[in-house]
Parts: structure tokens; C-alpha cells; sequence
């Protein structure tokens, strides 16, 4: 019985390693983006932000990507 503790609590903490890495990664893709003027990529920027994804939560940032988005026509 122990021994499964440890694997499934081993396995949880490398799944949740790999999602937050993948959000990571996710993160820096609209970053770049939206520093091309990606349109669609500054409204991902701030659902990363809305939801924390990558990142802690910024109402305020989240705001401020969706505007940009909205302002150019998403």
C-alpha cells in the first residue's frame, strides 16, 4: 500500500509538472505573437492571464490583452 502512494503521488507530480511546462511554453508562443501584432494572439495572451495559465493571474493584464484584441477587431 505504500509503495502505490508513492507511485500515484510520483505520477501526479510529473503530470502536473507537464502541464505547467506546456502552459509555459504556450505562454511564450502568444507572447511572441502578440508582439507581431497577432490579433488572435493578444486574446490568448489574455485568457493566459484571465486563467493563469503559465503565469499567476492578472485581471488587470487580462483586461488589458482582451482591449487590445477587441480594439482591432476580435
Amino acid at each position: 500500500m505504500q509503495e502505490k502512494y508513492f507511485w500515484d503521488k510520483h505520477k501526479v507530480s510529473t503530470s502536473l509538472s507537464f502541464i505547467e511546462n506546456a502552459n509555459t511554453q504556450k505562454l511564450r508562443y502568444w507572447q511572441q505573437k502578440a508582439n507581431q501584432g497577432d490579433i488572435e494572439a493578444l486574446y490568448r495572451l489574455g485568457s493566459c492571464y484571465d486563467q493563469g495559465c503559465g503565469i499567476s493571474i492578472s485581471f488587470d493584464k487580462a483586461f488589458y490583452y482582451y482591449k487590445l484584441a477587441s480594439d482591432q477587431g476580435h
